[in-house]
């Protein structure tokens, strides 16, 4: 499908239902130097043509440290865990509150390229397909790396991302959070 049709049918499809169609997960202990990464992440997320909703679990830090434009927007909810849990708890406990039929997460120093969300979105709901990867760009030793999922966006042919991993002495070649699953999975 070209971008014009993923993005037509996200358009028509998957706005406008009353409640969300994608739980985003994002743990953080919102430390300051990525509270800029965070308001890029609102900025991509706010350019998606997906009804979603952003569960922001906050990892022993208190809400109040939530960057404004964030702190008001009411398609964002915010899980406090109280004392720090990880990155992977925190995920976990924000899980629990997804009201989305599909869930994905985004870390706070991810950012979403363009049509992220609704090629996902396109791919899953295929027949026959429970998830789908997408693209990201990830914040490693300080330096934004666009692309850093090795798998393309949208639809994996079964068998794929074994392919593309070459050898488990590798790091795997996809992360976590671009991974777009339907809920019912999870």
């Amino acid at each position: 499908m070209t971008d014009r049709g993923v993005i037509s049918v996200a358009r028509d499809r998957f706005r406008g239902a009353g409640s969300p169609v994608v739980s985003v997960l994002t743990p953080t202990t919102l430390s300051p130097q990525r509270s800029g990464f965070l308001l890029e992440l609102h900025d991509d997320l706010d350019g998606c043509h997906v009804d979603f909703e952003w569960i922001i679990a906050v990892d022993g830090a208190h809400r109040r440290q939530l960057p404004e434009p964030i702190a008001t927007d009411r398609r964002i909810r915010v899980l406090r865990t109280g004392r720090p849990v990880g990155a992977a708890a925190a995920r976990n406990l924000a899980l629990g509150l997804a009201c989305g039929e599909y869930v994905t997460s985004a870390d706070d120093d991810d950012r979403l390229p363009p049509e992220s969300l609704e090629r996902r979105l396109w791919a899953v709901t295929r027949p026959g397909v429970g998830w789908a990867a997408g693209g990201l760009a990830d914040l490693r030793d300080g330096v934004l790396i666009p692309g850093a999922s090795q798998v393309p966006a949208g639809y994996v042919a079964p068998g794929e991302v074994w392919r593309t991993w070459g050898c488990p002495c590798q790091p795997f070649p996809l992360g976590p959070t671009t991974l777009l699953a339907q809920a019912a999975l999870l």
